[in-house]
């Protein structure tokens, strides 16, 4: 199998290689207009009517108009739609192989592995062992920080939590919002 190659020229010398989920490293196969009705019923709870179009932004919204709390009752919905994606996602054969590859590396020769997601830590962590790939050496999840993409909260902490500064650090990504947060974090980005 055949690995990206601007993915290897990128992540030449760098200590810290984190991977977006969604879109990189698989395509989830999740029933999006379900979970927005179903999104949009629990929040009329708070007093929020929302198409939830786009997600995360209007996650955003009901974040700053009801609080965290009030994100956080909805997990469980997204939980339940993502993990039926996981069950039929399409894996990135050239980006899984690459992960594989670098796994294979002994810890002082390759960099750490991370993925930092708009997807839930448990999408994450299930997604990734579907997948065929050991764990992660981090993973920041939707539900581990209550600032979202495009913004830089998630990326940061995966830094932190690896030890990794921004120029030691790759961040591979599918979306506008994936080269926003990169570029809001100071971090080199390469779009697969």
């Amino acid at each position: 199998m055949a690995i990206h190659p601007p993915l290897l020229w990128a992540a030449a010398g760098k200590r810290l290689v984190v991977f977006d989920y969604d879109g990189t490293l698989a395509e989830l196969e999740v029933d999006w207009e379900g979970m927005r009705r179903d999104l949009r019923q629990q929040a009329l709870q708070f007093g929020f009517d929302s198409p939830f179009r786009p997600l995360w932004t209007e996650m955003a919204r009901l974040r700053d108009e009801r609080g965290i709390e009030a994100v956080r009752v909805l997990f469980p919905v997204v939980w339940r739609y993502e993990q039926r994606g996981v069950e039929r996602q399409l894996p990135r054969p050239e980006i899984v192989e690459y992960a594989r590859r670098t796994q294979r590396v002994s810890d002082a020769d390759g960099p750490t592995l991370a993925v930092f997601s708009a997807n839930l830590h448990a999408t994450v962590v299930e997604g990734v062992s579907a997948l065929g790939l050991e764990p992660f050496a981090v993973v920041v999840g939707a539900d581990d920080v209550d600032r979202w993409k495009p913004e830089a909260a998630g990326l940061q902490l995966a830094m932190q939590l690896a030890g990794a500064g921004p120029s030691e650090t790759l961040f591979l990504g599918d979306s506008p919002g994936d080269r926003d947060a990169a570029r809001a974090a100071g971090v080199h980005f390469l779009s697969v």
